[in-house]
């Protein structure tokens, strides 16, 4: 018996798209889920109603560069990092005041440590 691959359209302009992809983040099918995009059509009747003489070919080639969910869960990581930080990069790379204040008082006691003390009497 053939395995059914389970196609969803994620190119809808409208707000179905998003809601689809939400449902399918949550789904226990999700990783049997091959994500179809269909250059500048909807769904699939629109699809159909743009060339009905093409429309088979059009779905064949759409359904074999579908992306699983993994693919488009690891982009929406990615994304998801690349966003968190540019939030806190200003945060993560200011110095951090107690290093810098244990760093100058390291740099204080090493000078006072490096620095050539006189002879006693010498100069007297």
């Amino acid at each position: 018996m053939a395995r059914r691959i389970r196609t969803a359209n994620q190119s809808e302009p409208d707000r179905g798209g998003e809601a689809l992809l939400r449902w399918l983040a949550k789904s226990r099918i999700r990783h049997r889920v091959r994500l179809v995009t269909l250059a500048g059509c909807k769904d699939p009747s629109e699809l159909h109603v743009a060339s009905p003489d093409g429309f088979r070919a059009a779905w064949n080639a759409a359904a074999a560069a579908a992306v699983p969910w993994s693919v488009v869960e690891a982009t929406f990581a990615d994304e998801e990092r690349g966003q968190a930080w540019g939030l806190c990069k200003a945060i993560a790379r200011q110095p951090n005041r107690a290093n810098q204040a244990l760093l100058s008082r390291a740099e204080r006691l090493l000078a006072k440590i490096d620095r050539p003390k006189p002879a006693k009497g010498f100069w007297r």
